[in-house]
């Protein structure tokens, strides 16, 4: 509930004139929606922008706090829905940059490994078994 609620506030905040009822009812172009969409994404959804954050001498916690989980939250978000429609391309490609995001901090080696050995099973695995992995329902129900 927290990411829809972060990404409306952000177009509440992003949209001409901070009103986001106003400015709904004003839109002619999918292009006016397109460009709030890429400046919000651009500089509150992107580890860049947190990392700049962090750099100032005005560090602002809080928001960089919020700009992490956004991107770790969207990145949640491609993962499930690429699990509902079957995409295992955009499965495989979440593991792999999760892999990198815990060898990477150092602390949780064990996690890396784990998805190291998850992506190559996926990546030996035949094609025609990740049918019935997708299509087959799990033990637990």
């Amino acid at each position: 509930m927290a990411l829809p609620a972060h990404i409306l506030d952000a177009y509440r905040i992003y949209c001409p004139n901070n009103d986001l009822s106003r400015w709904v009812s004003s839109i002619t172009r999918f292009g006016e929606v397109k460009h709030v969409a890429r400046k919000i994404f651009t500089e509150l959804c992107s580890v860049c922008q947190a990392a700049q954050l962090c750099c100032r001498t005005e560090h602002d916690v809080p928001l960089e706090n919020i700009i992490l989980f956004l991107c770790d939250a969207l990145i949640l978000c491609a993962y499930t829905a690429a699990i509902k429609r079957g995409d295992i391309g955009t499965v495989l490609n979440v593991i792999a940059h999760w892999m990198v995001m815990f060898h990477g901090t150092g602390k949780m080696p064990k996690y890396a490994d784990a998805f190291f050995a998850t992506v190559m099973d996926l990546k030996t695995m035949k094609p025609n078994l990740w049918y019935l992995i997708l299509i087959l329902p799990s033990p637990e129900g």
